[in-house]
This record gives structure tokens, sequence and C-alpha cells, in this order.
């Protein structure tokens, strides 16, 4: 069968069985960062990749990193450096807010959907490393622990997720981005 050039999406190919319509899935690797945090009790350092409290007020934290995830998979991990006791959290909320980075009572109902790896449930110790990973295409977020899984949950289709870190005010806490991949599959642009 013969087919015109100008309407063969590869140019090349003389078999074009395979759709072309969608980007084949590729790693994206950014500088992802804590974006949103409180000044007041945390500091920021490693161009944004480490965070580390510099307060001792028993407040609860919560840290914005700099993406959204409404589309392909989204895999990233903090490494826990020091973590005084277990009120620290990662995982992901679909409200985005400046206001509700500090605050001396957690504000559980203002985050909408929420998915958390919790000390609660699972412990995080100095040393080690958390990874998330989050699939808008399957509705899926997994949490591994140094590499072995620990946790994974269905989450809210067709919403944007915000990955977030939860901590305590109190001093003794840093903890460091270690990786960022995406994975897109989305039609070209």
């Amino acid at each position: 069968a013969s087919h015109s050039p100008q309407n063969s999406p590869t140019d090349s190919k003389e078999n074009s069985s395979q759709s072309h319509s969608l980007t084949p899935p590729h790693p994206i690797e950014s500088g992802l960062k804590f974006e949103w945090y409180s000044r007041e009790y945390l500091s920021v350092g490693k161009n944004g990749k480490q965070i580390s409290t510099i307060r001792d007020d028993c407040a609860w934290l919560l840290s914005y990193l700099n993406i959204k995830c409404n589309d392909g998979i989204h895999i990233f991990s903090i490494k826990a450096h020091e973590c005084e006791h277990g009120y620290d959290a990662i995982g992901i909320i679909t409200v985005k807010d400046k206001s509700l980075i500090c605050g001396k009572h957690f504000p559980d109902s203002k985050l909408g959907y929420q998915y958390y790896y919790h000390p609660s449930q699972h412990s995080w110790s100095r040393g080690e490393t958390i990874t998330v990973l989050i699939d808008c295409m399957s509705s899926r977020i997994v949490f591994k622990k140094n590499g072995i899984l620990v946790q994974q949950n269905d989450i809210e289709k067709n919403k944007t997720y915000y990955p977030v870190l939860q901590t305590c005010g109190c001093s003794g806490h840093r903890y460091e981005i270690l990786e960022y991949k995406a994975i897109r599959s989305s039609i070209s642009k």
C-alpha cells in the first residue's frame, strides 16, 4: 500500500500501523524543591532541596513542593537526616493555600483529598528515605521506605495533587529531596 509522505507521521517508514498521536513516555527531571513553607519556623538550603526547623515550638508545618501532579507519573524521594519525633509525614493533597503552611491545629478539613505516609502507621527514622510514586493515569499512590513497598492507595481520579511534607516546628527536623522524575504520556503539543 502506498501513502502520501506529507501525511505520514514518521516520513521515513512505510509501515505506519502504530499510532503516533501520543508522545512516548519519557522521563522529565526538573529542579524539584520546597516552594511554600513557613519562613518563621523553617530554613531551606541546597538550592531549595533541604528543609530544617529553626525554632523549637510545637506548631504543625506544611511545606509544599514546587510541582503539581495531574498527568502522568511522578516519583520523588525524600531522606530524613534528622527527625525528632513521629509527627512528620509525606504525601499529597488537593488544596494549595499559603494560609495553611503553619498553625497550632492541623487543618485536616481544609486540605481536600489527602494521602500520606504517616508515622502513626509506619515509622520514618533518621537516615531512611521515603519514595513516593503518584500515578495519575492509574489513580494510585505508592510509598516505599528504603526501596521496599510499605503502602499503596487508590487516589481520587481527575484531581490535581500537590506533594507536601508535614513536620512539627520543634527543633531537630531536617529532610532532603534526593530525586524527582516525571513520566508524561499526554498528547503532543
